[in-house]
């Protein structure tokens, strides 16, 4: 049963038609200290008037709407998604493989 979850998964793997050139998922765009930077940046400064804080606040909303999520999302093919969806054991099987080899 292994074996053929692992045959399954290089299929998967190895669609030569894929637009995603074979890389089936992407790393996250940015990492969580990347993101936190980010977010801080826009924090309101001490000694701002009510109206300067008040923007501020908003541009500090605005980029936690625009960052959230960067660290931990990775963009992935369609194909493989579907694949995954389709069969939980397949999804077992990887996360068990990804366990083994750390």
């Amino acid at each position: 049963m292994f074996q053929d979850t692992i045959k399954k998964a290089e299929r998967i793997l190895s669609c030569s038609s894929c637009q995603w050139d074979q890389f089936c998922i992407k790393p996250p765009v940015m990492t969580e200290d990347e993101v936190k930077r980010k977010i801080d940046e826009k924090e309101p400064k001490p000694g701002l008037n009510e109206k300067d804080a008040a923007g501020a606040m908003m541009s500090g909303f605005i980029s936690m709407m625009l960052f959230a999520g960067k660290d931990s999302t990775c963009p992935a093919c369609p194909k493989f998604i579907d694949e995954l969806r389709k069969d939980d054991t397949l999804i077992r099987k990887i996360k068990q493989m990804m366990k083994e080899s750390c």
